[in-house]
């Protein structure tokens, strides 16, 4: 495999300004409260997806989704999954899931945020053995991106799963579509 990266700077002049520690902060107070709406959960990019209504999030230091269904990942597991697996993750209980926020850019129309879901733990079972599971979601990417539109106090985001843990050993597409 060959891999080739380049990058170029013209001059030190950067257009982008680093936000502030107070901007940030602004802005956050400007986010903070509680949220509701529907999530869209697409276990791949081909189907059709599935619609969670009536979510609620909150946000103060960071977002929390409440009541997050955790039955839903099942629509991710791949055809192969053991059925047992695929029982317990169906009959996963709802469970507030955390993201920290970080801002992209902070400006007087709205805000641009990077979503930074933390992992996702649960136990199940393959055959007659309990598992430790733990779904981890991208971050730092254009799957996992936050915008509030101030006019509308619209805040929407999303968020990609990153890949399926079993016992602390990363699953391949095999078992868990990301």
């Amino acid at each position: 495999a060959v891999v080739c990266g380049m990058s170029s700077c013209l001059n030190s002049d950067d257009n982008e300004k680093e936000l502030t520690q107070e901007q940030m902060r602004a802005a956050m107070n400007e986010l903070s409260g509680t949220y509701e709406g529907y999530m869209v959960y697409a276990s791949n990019l081909i189907d059709v997806p599935d619609t969670v209504k009536n979510m609620q999030w909150t946000i103060d230091s960071v977002l929390t989704i409440k009541a997050f269904p955790l039955s839903v990942l099942a629509k991710s597991l791949s055809a192969s999954a053991d059925d047992t697996f695929k029982a317990d993750v169906k009959a996963l209980s709802e469970k507030d899931l955390k993201c920290y926020l970080g801002f992209y850019d902070v400006g007087e129309k709205g805000h641009t945020m990077n979503v930074v879901p933390l992992a996702l733990e649960f136990s199940a079972r393959t055959g007659d053995k309990a598992r430790n599971c733990k779904v981890l979601f991208l971050s730092h990417n254009d799957k996992s991106v936050a915008i509030y539109q101030k006019s509308s106090k619209h805040f929407e985001f999303m968020m990609n799963t990153y890949g399926l843990y079993l016992d602390d050993v990363l699953q391949d597409n095999g078992l868990f579509n990301r």
